[in-house]
């Protein structure tokens, strides 16, 4: 019998904090990383899954493989597969490119600027980017809840039977 898991599977002992810390920092897949934990450490009578190692690496707080979108796009998730192409939903996801720091290509700060500029049009009221499921991607009109470029989804919105989307 296992210890401590009645599905049969025995784990090993996994590598030191600084060991991972390596083998993270080496861009390694976690398919990878578990590889070398099952070749390199005692116990493990097979490789641990993916979802192993990332849980692993989530215990030790080490920052997610793919960062995402969801900090600028809290409804990532829910983008029909028509609004996929939206520009505006581009534009978000250069914009969180930015934010998390990483390299910026000319098509990201050629979709940042042009987010700037629709959003902060010279001489005019700011404007945020909303989402609808039913409307798509528009650019409205910038109110106190807003906290940030976008409008978080609120059940006020999303029940109002007269929505109104201006286009870019």
């Amino acid at each position: 019998m296992t210890q401590g898991n009645p599905y049969g599977r025995t784990g090993g002992r996994w590598p030191t904090a600084t060991k991972l810390r390596a083998l993270y920092n080496a861009e390694l897949t976690y398919d990878e990383i578990a590889q070398i934990v099952y070749n390199t450490e005692r116990g493990w009578d097979q490789p641990p899954s993916r979802s192993g190692v990332k849980r692993k690496l989530d215990s030790l707080d080490f920052p997610p493989r793919n960062m995402s979108h969801a900090d600028i796009m809290p409804w990532h998730g829910k983008i029909k597969p028509e609004h996929q192409s939206s520009e505006l939903r581009h534009m978000l996801e250069a914009e969180s490119r930015r934010r998390q720091g990483k390299e910026q290509t000319a098509a990201d700060r050629s979709l940042t600027g042009r987010l700037h500029s629709l959003l902060f049009p010279p001489g005019m009221k700011p404007m945020v980017v909303a989402y609808h499921p039913e409307v798509g991607f528009s650019l409205v009109l910038r109110e106190d809840a807003d906290e940030d470029i976008v409008r978080v989804p609120r059940r006020d919105v999303y029940a109002n039977p007269g929505i109104k989307a201006q286009a870019p």
